[in-house]
């Protein structure tokens, strides 16, 4: 349908009000999330049907706890390290890949992914011998990872076919296009990745 020359109060009329759509905040699609009896990940929630979160169609994995806690967060609730619900990796695995919903790829945001990155680098690794297309989000830089990071979350890294790195600055926000949250966050292939952590430049 095309509808020409209507204002915004028009289109609300016609079709209701809007909602706000923004990375790591499904409309809809959430799975309802069930503690494990031994849990590894602490999970904020599991969407399916995102076109905010990485290239085409996704499903997301949005990990709870956040060290950098980015003022104006869009989804500050995901900071505090002890909320959220505590899964095994098979149940997280079941529920990200659950067959009754199309995806283009799976993404994993947070919270900050690296906060959990040796629990999640199992999950990463099914995901990728699966097939899927693998976004990653995290507010370190590529850089800082290499230079200062753990073994685990460098290996994290090297398993996401895209990286959307660098914290989140408001004063950055704004016509930024896709993906991104600010301006100074970076969206990055596999081959950049690559290239940063073995010393290069992106």
């Amino acid at each position: 349908m095309t509808v020409e020359g209507a204002t915004i109060e028009q289109l609300e009329q016609f079709l209701g009000a809007g909602k706000e759509v923004n990375c790591a905040r499904p409309l809809d699609g959430e799975v309802r999330l069930t503690a494990s009896e031994v849990g590894t990940v602490r999970v904020h929630r599991i969407y399916h049907g995102s076109v905010v979160d990485g290239p085409g169609l996704r499903s997301v994995l949005q990990v709870q706890g956040c060290p950098i806690r980015c003022v104006g967060c869009y989804v500050p609730e995901t900071h505090p390290s002890q909320g959220g619900t505590m899964m095994s990796s098979a149940d997280v695995l079941a529920a990200v890949l659950d067959p009754n919903f199309e995806r283009s790829g799976v993404t994993i945001l947070g919270g900050e992914a690296m906060a959990q990155a040796e629990e999640l680098q199992d999950i990463a690794s099914v995901i990728v011998a699966a097939g899927h297309h693998l976004t990653l989000y995290t507010g370190y830089t590529v850089e800082y990872i290499r230079d200062r990071g753990t073994p685990g979350q460098s290996n994290l890294l090297r398993l996401a076919d895209l990286v959307i790195d660098g914290p989140y600055v408001r004063k950055l926000g704004g016509d930024v296009g896709e993906w991104r949250g600010s301006r100074n966050q970076r969206i990055l292939s596999h081959e950049d990745v690559h290239r940063i952590l073995k010393g290069g430049n992106a």
